[in-house]
């Protein structure tokens, strides 16, 4: 019994000794892992002056490199652009190269012979091409960054905004704003830290009922469906002169223009939840100078070392807010509700995105957008005419209306493009970089294994690129190249810093080459730009970003079945417009 149970073991030791071990029990000596640049075959060498190394491998005692010698070679003619000649030394990492000035975008054969201890010289292959080795665009050939500047929202991930509207009180003593609506995770009481679901709103109320009175008027918020005891009809906070005595709310609504027109502004940065009536930010108290020693003044209303500013900074979360928290609430879904009897006027209603968008950019729903107030028509009690939004409540219970403002997807973008004829393709290079993200397809199959190319860079200062080799990927006649594009460290939320929402720009762009060469020797350029390339905005990649994942609707999905193929009918996309 014991010798069996050992020679189960050891018979599956010996079955796992690599090929390359047995050889080097027999003595052998091997030079393995040639890389230039510290990569294995390079496709896009920038230096000038690149780097060799390799190593040695032996299970000979006492073996060693005694000398070596580097010899490059051009490809296209053979020809010797280096030979370092025989060199004495036991280096073999980082040897410079010293030959002619190297090409770019030129494929380079190199092989290394290391001699041993013994005198025995040991030679190895391998290869490496240049990249465009020019920072400039024009090195590009043509090739334009393109994207699209069409806006998306996706209202369920967007935690950095504001809801800014003119609003008069027609009829009644109250107007109301619902957002964050509909969250996906207080459906779910097993997504919902409190573990309730259901219906789940914020409800913002300007309440003019006490104008006039001690009471004077009132911000209600109401919170419903985000925890146990939230209530549609009891406010989960009120910002009153009653509450607070040194606010300024009374000074903002007044009894001589509590029906006038004024203008609401709520900013949601990452659950830290501002109100501004008429341009001024709704306060809790009186300004005081600024405290030492960094503790917080006001009540908590107040920053770390600033004293007490007054401002009345809300949360409806149960935790925090802030970049280290689920954020609560995003914007979600939108909409309005009313008292009984109750009429209300809300014009120029706008959600824009904050942060470091544009102000040109900035607005993301609105009258003109494409999801725009014609979604607030199916709801109870709205009409919209031009860009007024009437909220009538005719019935004797509050009014509740809300729906999805969510449109448009990640940047799609294709061409097609055809070999020249009579020729044979013996090589394909793609040179490729995104301002955001990007993947790449050729003839319905995607270009390389690498994720969140180009990666993260100083964007101002540098966009790194990557190559590849698509020979293999490519048809003699039609084919067909496409590319997704998404947010990357370029625009969206990149960092953990809320406000620094699209930093380095407002859209996602591509830039690309694609160089092909004949049997002739001759070549043939496929570059983006903005009259050969389509793009599309409806596709099933909703929303991508590191922070708030993806949001996939898998509906969309037959509407770009083939979209990097030849055969795809894209009448339904639109061309692509070139990004500064």
């Amino acid at each position: 019994m014991d010798n069996k149970k050992w020679r189960f073991p050891n018979f599956a030791l010996f079955c796992l000794i690599p090929l390359f071990a047995v050889q080097l029990l027999n003595g052998q000596t091997s030079i393995e892992k040639l890389r230039v640049q510290n990569s294995d075959v390079p496709l896009a060498i920038e230096e000038s002056r690149p780097l060799f190394s390799w190593i040695m491998n032996s299970a000979e005692k006492g073996q060693k490199q005694t000398a070596y010698q580097i010899i490059v070679t051009r490809e296209s003619d053979n020809r010797v652009v280096w030979n370092s000649g025989k060199t004495g030394s036991g280096a073999s990492n980082n040897i410079k190269y010293l030959g002619v000035a190297l090409q770019p975008e030129t494929a380079y054969s190199w092989e290394v012979t290391v001699w041993d201890s013994k005198g025995t010289p040991i030679t190895e292959r391998s290869r490496f091409e240049t990249g465009i080795m020019n920072p400039a665009q024009y090195a590009w050939e043509g090739a334009e960054f393109i994207g699209s500047k069409e806006r998306s929202l996706d209202a369920a991930s967007s935690m950095l905004f504001e809801l800014n509207t003119d609003f008069r009180i027609v009829r009644g003593s109250a107007a109301s704003v619902i957002l964050g609506a509909n969250d996906f995770r207080m459906n779910d009481k097993f997504q919902n830290l409190e573990n309730v679901a259901g219906e789940n709103y914020i409800r913002f109320e300007i309440d003019i009922s006490g104008v006039g009175t001690d009471k004077g008027a009132a911000l209600n918020i109401y919170r419903v469906g985000y925890g146990k005891g939230d209530s549609p009809t009891k406010p989960y906070y009120t910002l009153s002169a009653e509450q607070f005595p040194e606010s300024n709310i009374n000074e903002l609504i007044t009894p001589a223009n509590k029906n006038s027109l004024h203008n609401l502004s709520i900013t949601v940065d990452a659950g830290d939840i501002t109100v501004k009536i008429d341009n001024t930010t709704l306060t809790t108290s009186k300004p005081t100078s600024p405290q030492q020693g960094g503790a917080p003044g006001g009540g908590g209303f107040g920053g770390f070392g600033r004293g007490n500013t007054g401002v009345a900074r809300i949360s409806v979360s149960n935790y925090s807010t802030g970049n280290n928290f689920n954020t609560f609430p995003n914007l979600c879904e939108i909409g309005f509700a009313a008292n009984p009897g109750d009429v209300a006027e809300f014009t120029d209603y706008v959600i824009k995105m904050i942060g470091q968008t544009s102000p040109e950019y900035s607005v993301v729903f609105g009258a003109t957008t494409t999801t725009n107030y014609n979604i607030f028509t199916r709801l109870q009690g709205i009409s919209v005419n031009g860009n007024k939004i009437t909220v009538n409540n005719n019935t004797n219970k509050v009014m509740v209306g809300y729906t999805d403002p969510s449109y448009g997807a990640n940047t799609m973008l294709r061409t097609t493009f055809s070999s020249a004829e009579g020729k044979t393709i013996t090589k394909a290079k793609l040179y490729v970089t995104s301002m955001g993200s990007y993947e790449m397809y050729i003839n319905g199959e995607r270009v390389g294994d690498d994720w969140f190319s180009p990666g993260d860079s100083q964007f101002r200062e540098t966009l790194c690129y990557y190559a590849y080799d698509v020979t293999e990927m490519l048809k003699n006649g039609a084919n067909a190249m496409g590319a997704i594009l998404n947010s990357g460290w370029y625009t969206g939320y990149m960092t953990f810093t809320p406000s620094n929402f699209n930093f380095f720009g407002d859209f996602e762009a591509l830039l690309s080459k694609l160089v092909i060469t004949y049997d002739d020797g001759s070549e043939q350029l496929v570059v983006s730009d903005d009259d050969t390339w389509k793009v599309y905005k409806d596709g099933p990649i909703r929303f991508g970003g590191f922070f708030q994942g993806e949001r996939y609707d898998a509906n969309k999905e037959p509407e770009i079945a083939g979209w990097s193929t030849t055969n795809y009918n894209d009448i339904s996309w639109k061309k692509a417009q070139i990004i500064e």
